[in-house]
């Protein structure tokens, strides 16, 4: 599981406007230099902005608790449904 690297996609996304775009609009071109499963690309596409802003939101209430995303890593591919 690469959930430092979902995290990263998930801040910058939040930052840039240009990366959020491509994100949304083309997931396998804006991943490409990412270190994922493609499980975990896949839960990128048909992702709308809404969602992937919620996530983002998730994400950093898992890592705020104890500066770490906890042992149970497979949340991003299980609660991301489609």
């Amino acid at each position: 599981m690469a959930m430092k690297d979902v995290k990263l996609i998930l801040d910058k996304a939040h930052k840039d406007d240009e990366f959020r775009k491509l994100l949304l609009s083309n997931p396998d071109e804006a991943l490409k230099d990412f270190a994922l499963s493609d499980r975990e690309k896949e839960k990128f596409h048909g992702m709308g902005q809404e969602q992937l802003m919620a996530f983002k939101s998730q994400l950093d209430k898992r890592f705020s608790k104890d500066g770490s995303s906890g042992s149970d890593d497979d949340w991003w591919v299980e609660s991301v449904t489609d």
